[in-house]
């Protein structure tokens, strides 16, 4: 066996899921905002609807380096109640 290598890159650790919820309720488009706590970034994310059947997605994604961002309206006839979650995906960079 050989001498050991140099060390590797920095990566990430902390990983963490923040869950944040709006509703049940009527309210359309409903907006949520997930975010990261403190000396975290976000590196990823996604939403979740129940009580629909049809929706409309305006937005979804990362709205600043520490939070994830759904915009959902509601594409069915009547006015369902409904809630929208969305998930960041939280990590610690380290540098």
């Amino acid at each position: 066996m050989g001498p050991a290598g140099p060390a590797g890159a920095n990566g990430v650790s902390g990983y963490q899921l923040v869950v944040a919820t709006l509703g049940p309720n009527t309210t359309t488009p409903k907006t949520v905002t997930a975010t990261c706590p403190a000396g975290k970034s976000v590196v990823g994310g996604g939403f979740t609807t129940s009580g629909l059947t049809t929706t409309r997605v305006t937005e979804n994604g990362p709205s600043s380096a520490t939070a994830w961002s759904a915009m959902v309206g509601e594409g069915q006839t009547g006015t369902p109640t409904w809630t929208l979650t969305v998930t960041a995906i939280c990590v610690t960079a380290v540098p």
